[in-house]
């Protein structure tokens, strides 16, 4: 869970700079190993807090960059990580509200949906 002088953790590499394929991957990693008991909810909300210098994290960078099926995998980890009770409200809640430059998660997402909806 280190990250470069520079900010850049794996986590945000990943989300910023691979494709959708890499990221999506890269969740269900953190998906098993959160079920199979290798990563605390603590350790898994730090990953995802992880910022840049810029102050982007993870979820920011796939919320922000990535395409619908991506954003919905981190979401679908979110959730999977309540219902299984390996995340309390209060870390879902930093999570989808850690701003970057006035923007969160929820956001991002929220923009998305009413995007998608507009469009079907």
């Amino acid at each position: 869970m280190t990250q470069e002088t520079d900010g850049w953790s794996v986590g945000t590499i990943i989300a910023f700079k691979q494709d959708a394929a890499t990221t999506q991957a890269y969740l269900q990693l953190l998906e098993n190993a959160l079920e199979n008991g290798k990563l605390t909810s603590e350790q898994l909300t730090t990953l995802l807090m992880q910022q840049d210098k810029e102050g982007w994290s993870v979820g920011t960078n796939i919320a922000f960059y990535r395409d619908a099926t991506t954003t919905q995998a981190y979401l679908r980890l979110l959730k999977k990580a309540i219902e299984n009770e390996k995340l309390t409200s209060e870390q879902l809640t930093r999570i989808l509200t850690q701003e970057t430059d006035g923007w969160f998660i929820g956001m991002f997402s929220e923009q998305l949906t009413m995007l998608l909806t507009q469009q079907n």
